[in-house]
């Protein structure tokens, strides 16, 4: 483990002079800054997002052996690049390093700090690949045949759910949110930007198995994939995730 970066005593300007202040008040005043700080934060959500950012990040630098009043702009972006290796999204780490920067701001007014060093750090780019693995053939047909297996009102409801996602190439949750009332005739009624709608093609094969799964489901009106037979709401997008996830487990890929 590397050795602490420890702060050094920090010299106090005062009209006679410059006077040594000692660690023990320093840590006083960091305490207070913090708590000031937290307290002119308008939400108790605020407040505590701020803590956990700002807790996360000392408890890095612990691990570096770095006092969190002597990290230099090279620690903080090394810890903002670290939660991109982890797979954080753009807008976390956007707020952890906003965090950063208010609470290194109020410790410089505070006199703690000489300078900010989450001031310049940058939010690194991430690769635009995609991250989601993507089926060949015969690994969609694999899946397709794992989840025909089950013949239940669950089973039956995730294979034709599957189905229409991969048929029509929409996103989980406009599939999970579809409703009988989308369709009209060969067309589903899907929502876009703005507020708007437009009316999509569907497959015959398709529209024969929602029929089917209507039929078999009790689907009247409303949702056309329901969470139960005693919950008419639709089903959630993570539902249908974890469906396709655990038809990939039984068809092994």
């Amino acid at each position: 483990m590397r050795k602490k970066r420890e702060t050094a005593v920090v010299p106090v300007r005062t009209v006679g002079g410059t006077v040594a202040r000692s660690p023990q008040a320093d840590a006083e005043r960091f305490q207070t800054a913090l708590l000031d700080l937290w307290g002119r934060l308008e939400s108790p959500e605020s407040r505590r997002g701020y803590r956990d950012d700002w807790r996360r990040y000392v408890g890095w630098l612990e691990g570096e052996g770095v006092d969190p009043r002597a990290a230099t702009a090279g620690d903080v972006q090394r810890y903002v690049n670290g939660l991109a290796d982890a797979g954080k999204s753009k807008s976390t780490r956007a707020r952890a390093l906003s965090v950063l920067r208010e609470v290194y701001r109020a410790l410089v007014v505070g006199g703690l700090c000489a300078s900010n060093p989450a001031r310049e750090v940058k939010n690194p780019k991430v690769s635009r690949a995609p991250r989601t693995a993507w089926l060949v053939d015969e690994e969609l047909r694999a899946v397709f045949a794992a989840a025909a297996g089950g013949t239940d009102w669950r089973g039956r409801r995730d294979w034709t759910a599957m189905l229409a996602l991969a048929l029509l190439g929409w996103r989980r949750s406009e599939v999970a949110r579809m409703a009988v009332e989308d369709f009209d005739g060969r067309a589903v009624r899907q929502a876009v930007k703005g507020g708007k709608h437009r009316f999509v093609g569907v497959p015959a094969y398709l529209l024969a198995e929602i029929s089917a799964w209507r039929a078999l489901g009790g689907v009247e009106r409303g949702p056309l994939f329901p969470r139960g037979l005693e919950d008419r709401r639709a089903m959630a997008g993570k539902m249908l995730y974890d469906a396709v996830k655990h038809a990939g487990r039984c068809a092994g890929v």
